[in-house]
């Protein structure tokens, strides 16, 4: 029996059902702990501003382990994903954790990046060392690339990667942690500077006489087409839509990465694909060298891009439905937490500057702050559920048959 399309938002309704304290009291840790860490940033920063930077990637660090959290805090919830978990291979539970953080660090800054979000923590942090040196005694806040010890830092934390590898590697689990904080470290830093690159890059292009050359060209080219008044309005629909589904697909892959680690190993993924079934096994014939030097470098491939790129492929094999359903109804809480905080200050009504400030935050913290991206109690839940129904759905079209899990048409009682 074919499972319905609507039975994801089912599903997505129990899990929060069910769930709700649990993740309403990570939420809300999770906004203690971003401004906290926030203020920490800038206490550092203004002293040394290379530290202040490498402390400003744990607000990321600390918002993707909250992420996790949530989602594996629906585990319970989720037969089939359950069921697929239990047919991987055993792992110490410390160190999946810890790898699965690994996992997805790299994508979720990639994210963290290309939707604004690192420009509005570097404002923020900004203006907190504002407020804490506000006449500039020790210099430019978001001046580290310049300062002196941005090297000394880079191989300080290099080494205390690698001495923690060697670690992790001889059995201490927990050693993988530092090598996650510097890697984040390294990862808000270097994207620090690509956005500060691509800001050079843009001024120099806008100074020179032939850009502005190329780009009045460019404009009586399009003017120029007999069909560019039919083809404007469909192509920049097109363009609207596709940027306002992509970012909740963005986060269904997200959302499999953070699984991916229950949903397979690479050995199980190279099984299915006959072509990698055979490059494993001319690999596993190689002399001892040659195989020694080729794991050192294709490890962090087999053991972690080869899950992840199978976690893909199956959500984009969830079928147009259930990828509609899941942009109309990621979209949807958006817009009526949106409408919900219009309607509550309608109902406030007017107030001193002061009082509004409070009362500002408290309904960004309920509902939705436009001014911040920032998650919310009531809609960072809802989200967080639909996503793992979602997943679980797809999961069940791709997994159940074979392990006998039925799809999840109908929710489960707790």
């Amino acid at each position: 029996m074919r499972t319905s399309v609507f039975a994801p938002l089912q599903l997505a309704v129990h899990l929060w059902w069910r769930h709700w304290p649990t993740l309403f009291v990570l939420v809300l840790a999770g906004f203690i702990a971003d401004h906290w860490l926030l203020d920490l940033a800038a206490e550092i920063g203004v002293r040394n501003h290379v530290l202040g930077l490498c402390a400003l990637s744990t607000v990321v660090l600390v918002q993707l382990v909250v992420v996790i959290a949530m989602f594996h805090s629906l585990r319970p919830s989720l037969r089939v994903l359950g069921a697929v978990a239990a047919t991987a291979p055993p792992e110490p539970r410390r160190r999946g954790a810890i790898d699965g953080l690994s996992l997805v660090l790299a994508p979720f800054f990639a994210y963290y990046a290309a939707w604004g979000l690192l420009g509005d923590s570097v404002r923020q942090y900004s203006l907190r060392g504002l407020e804490i040196d506000p006449f500039g005694e020790h210099g430019m806040l978001l001046d580290a690339l310049h300062a002196r010890g941005i090297a000394l830092v880079i191989a300080a934390t290099w080494l205390l990667r690698w001495y923690a590898k060697r670690r992790a590697r001889d059995g201490g689990a927990w050693w993988q942690l530092p090598v996650t904080l510097c890697e984040a470290s390294w990862l808000f830093i270097g994207l620090f500077a690509l956005d500060k690159l691509k800001d050079r890059v843009l001024d120099w292009w806008h100074a020179r006489v032939f850009a502005h050359a190329l780009d009045d060209l460019l404009q009586q080219a399009a003017a120029m087409l007999p069909t560019h008044g039919l083809l404007a309005p469909v192509l920049s629909t097109l363009r609207d839509v596709g940027l306002y589904a992509l970012l909740p697909l963005v986060w269904l892959a997200l959302a499999a990465m953070i699984f991916g680690r229950a949903i397979g190993d690479a050995d199980a993924v190279a099984a299915t694909h006959a072509r990698l079934a055979r490059l494993t096994a001319r690999y596993r014939n190689l002399p001892a060298l040659p195989k020694r030097i080729g794991e050192h470098f294709v490890e962090g491939y087999r053991k972690r891009l080869l899950p992840v790129a199978d976690c893909v492929r199956l959500t984009l094999r969830a079928g147009v439905p259930l990828l509609v359903l899941l942009c109309v109804g990621y979209r949807a809480l958006d817009w009526l937490a949106l409408w919900g905080w219009i309607g509550a200050t309608r109902l406030i009504g007017a107030h001193p500057l002061p009082e509004w400030q409070v009362i500002g935050n408290a309904l960004g913290l309920v509902l939705v702050d436009p001014l911040r991206l920032s998650p919310s109690l009531l809609v960072e839940p809802l989200r967080i559920c639909l996503l793992a129904a979602v997943l679980e759905t797809t999961l069940a079209a791709a997994h159940a048959p074979a392990i006998g899990v039925p799809a999840p048409s109908v929710p489960a009682q707790a």
